[in-house]
């Protein structure tokens, strides 16, 4: 991220948060982040924060349900509204694998 915000006249980033008002939402803002209020469970709003994206960084948020199951439709909400983004140019997914598996606890 800060690669592109020391490029200002290249590239404009926007971040997404359940909570603009929080310290970390503020720390970003302050950075020169634009924050817009987004839920991953909410196609609607996801709709709109990315609008006019050509490029997108996304990642689903097990912690919040713990549930492999929303995670799931959480990603395919995000892949079906960037797939039907004309002007999106990449689409970078960040995943990890179960740590507590691969360590084996």
């Amino acid at each position: 991220m800060q690669a592109f915000l020391q490029e200002p006249t290249k590239y404009y980033v926007r971040g997404l948060t359940r909570d603009t008002t929080s310290a970390k939402s503020k720390n970003l803002a302050d950075q020169g982040v634009e924050l817009v209020q987004a839920d991953l469970d909410d196609a609607n709003s996801l709709q709109n924060a990315f609008e006019g994206a050509h490029i997108i960084y996304a990642m689903t948020d097990f912690w919040q349900s713990m549930s492999a199951t929303v995670e799931f439709e959480q990603g395919k909400r995000i892949v079906d509204i960037a797939a039907a983004l004309p002007q999106l140019e990449h689409f970078v997914w960040a995943s990890l694998p179960d740590g507590k598996e691969l360590s084996k606890g």
